[in-house]
């Protein structure tokens, strides 16, 4: 069964701040624009990529970049519904902008009492642009785990002085690696902190980078223990050895004393007679 889509909004109001954000170019904003027009107050936006890349005349899959572009820069949040029988198969999603936009909504009518059904990925869509949804039950609901890509990079130039860019595919790959092995944030920073007291203004300063921190040796610099050289540290000084101590005094250098001793007691001796 085909049915419309339904909006919630009789227009759309955007503010300064978000027409004049330097982080969005302007597919990305018609985009968050759409995607908060779709949403209620208490329902996120279900509409699928196929129906973002129809609006927006794009295909489906720079749709879905630019979804996660939206979710990486902050702008929206995501969760994700999984097949019961199949962890790995989404089968709804929901989108919720992280600030709404001002809008004047209809008040006399419920906006959602249309919709019996979201708008999934796994839609047929007719020709009127309607959508046909494929059933599915029993879902199970799951949050989207994102890694949070901006305050990794943004803590590792803090501390390097350095201007690595969070968006760009290699970073995002190797963070998110690390991520999937279960590796929290507090893991990303204590590699960071480590390997800034290593190697910031030696050699090594040019390998503190996000391939090469957060690579395939990123569990080893996290278990690293730091060796301290103790001659390097302010306020210790080199003590000398003291060989009069009895402890520092082998029974060897003992002995010689003793035959030395008798030596020149015996030449004293010698003198004295004479």
């Amino acid at each position: 069964m085909a049915e419309e889509l339904i909006r919630d909004f009789k227009g759309v109001w955007i503010p300064k701040e978000i027409w004049l954000d330097e982080n969005l170019n302007k597919m990305q904003m018609l985009l968050y624009v759409e995607i908060d027009s779709l949403s209620s107050t208490d329902r996120g936006c279900f509409a699928s990529n196929k129906h973002f890349a129809k609006f927006l005349r794009i295909t489906p899959s720079r749709a879905s970049q630019l979804v996660s572009d939206l979710r990486d820069k902050g702008y929206i949040k995501i969760k994700l519904f999984y097949a019961p029988d199949n962890p790995k198969q989404v089968i709804k999603r929901e989108i919720y902008p992280v600030n709404k936009l001002s809008r004047v909504v209809n008040k006399f009518t419920d906006p959602t009492k249309n919709i019996k059904a979201p708008y999934l990925e796994n839609c047929e869509e007719s020709n009127t642009g309607s959508v046909i949804h494929k059933s599915n039950t029993n879902t199970v609901g799951q949050p989207d785990n994102v890694p949070p890509y901006k305050s990794i990079i943004e803590y590792l130039n803090r501390k390097t002085n350095k201007s690595f860019k969070y968006s760009t595919s290699k970073t995002k790959h190797v963070i998110n690696q690390r991520w999937k092995d279960g590796f929290k944030i507090n893991d990303f920073k204590k590699v960071i902190d480590l390997k800034v007291k290593d190697w910031l203004g030696t050699d090594m300063d040019l390998y503190l980078r996000p391939e090469t921190l957060f690579g395939s040796k990123f569990e080893s610099y996290l278990n690293t223990k730091r060796y301290q050289k103790n001659n390097n540290r302010k306020g210790n000084k080199e003590q000398a050895t003291d060989w009069s101590a009895p402890e520092n005094q082998s029974s060897s250098v003992g002995s010689g004393s003793n035959e030395l001793s008798k030596k020149l007691k015996k030449i004293r001796d010698i003198g004295r007679e004479k």
